[in-house]
């Protein structure tokens, strides 16, 4: 699909790029703003290495940037596609994330990056795609497209960083300081590193996820993660003597820090070490010059909303665009449906996934976990 550009006789054009081109692709994303540490290429290479989900890189560009060492993009979109009998079949911009969607210099590029995402669908036997994003859908709305819904998927927990971390902390309220405090008296101790934090890490977000239903992530995910962000990622582990109790891992994008994953011990939450994990993830931000901390996405109401609401983040919503191929062609806007039901069927597999040895869902946890796009 071409765009004309009246600065510019050269058309701009929509195509795929290759995985060796993304140095590019990551320029582009660090220009914008609104972008998101998933939108860096990093995050797909990861997806595409450990997992082996076919990965397109989506691109708005000139017509004559074809084989050229200095491609100028003028809009990007990651599309990864997850395929399963039991799963589904859909593009996913992104799977594993909080955010995705397109960035793009004008909303005639976005909308060229749309269709081009939609014909690629087609071309790929794929039954949906599903857009997260923190962007007003009205692009979309308007979009003559026969199958769309649009939701307001869940909200994402984001705080402004002050540039001095003790004013952060004289800020916290009472309670949470003295919550911060705690763990620290108890003798328990933060550091902060990168794959030679990994195993305890892993061993914290294992025995969370179990006790909490779900099944686990692969370890060369986090890896694969770390490796490909270098230094736009950290690991914290905090210690009881030499046992992790809690981690987290942190990555950076901008002027943002976001923590996708963060995990404690039940069996240490008296000592609330998560708090001194957080404390510690916040301080480390401010004193390396970030402006802002994703706290990531919660649902209004639900404990881990009140969790990182108590650190002072404002939730911004995050919608959950999706456009169906399907024959039924039902034309769907839902734009603030913001539920706390939970499926019937997904509690009955938490239940169950809780009562299974450890070892076991360790193993299984991966191989199911890879197919499961949120």
């Amino acid at each position: 699909m071409g765009i004309n550009n009246s600065s510019d006789s050269r058309e701009i054009i929509v195509r795929e790029m290759s995985c060796n081109e993304t140095d590019q692709w990551d320029s582009y994303v660090l220009s914008k703003e609104s972008s998101s540490c998933y939108h860096l290429s990093a995050w797909m290479r990861s997806i595409k290495n450990v997992y082996g989900h076919k990965c397109y890189w989506i691109i708005a560009t000139r017509e004559d940037s074809f084989n050229s060492n200095n491609i100028e993009i003028f809009g990007v979109l990651p599309l990864v596609h997850i395929k399963h009998i039991i799963f589904g079949n859909t593009l996913v911009s992104l799977p594993y994330a909080d955010l995705g969607g397109i960035q793009a210099d004008s909303p005639e590029i976005e909308s060229a990056l749309i269709h081009f995402s939609v014909d690629l669908c087609k071309r790929v036997g794929a039954k949906k795609i599903e857009f997260r994003t923190d962007r007003a859908p009205a692009m979309y709305c308007d979009m003559q497209i026969p199958e769309i819904n649009v939701s307001s998927w869940k909200v994402r927990m984001m705080f402004n960083l002050p540039d001095d971390p003790d004013l952060m902390f004289g800020g916290l309220k009472s309670k949470l300081r003295s919550q911060i405090r705690k763990p620290e008296k108890e003798g328990m101790q933060f550091r902060i590193g990168s794959t030679n934090l990994l195993n305890d890490f892993y061993n914290v977000f294992c025995e969370n996820m179990r006790d909490l239903g779900s099944p686990v992530h692969a370890l060369e995910w986090f890896r694969s993660v770390l490796e490909e962000y270098g230094n736009r990622s950290r690991i914290g582990v905090v210690y009881f003597g030499k046992q992790p109790v809690a981690a987290g891992l942190i990555l950076f994008c901008g002027d943002t820090v976001s923590i996708p994953w963060a995990s404690s011990l039940r069996k240490y939450n008296a000592l609330s070490p998560n708090m001194l994990l957080y404390w510690d993830f916040l301080k480390y931000s401010c004193e390396n010059g970030y402006k802002r901390f994703d706290f990531g996405r919660s649902t209004p109401g639900t404990g881990t909303y009140k969790f990182k609401e108590q650190w002072g983040a404002i939730p911004n919503i995050l919608y959950l665009i999706t456009i169906g191929l399907s024959k039924n062609n039902k034309r769907q806007l839902n734009v603030l449906n913001i539920s706390n039901n939970r499926n019937i069927t997904k509690e009955l597999a938490i239940n169950v996934w809780r009562k299974l040895p450890a070892s076991l869902t360790y193993s299984l946890g991966p191989m199911i976990r890879k197919y499961i796009s949120l």
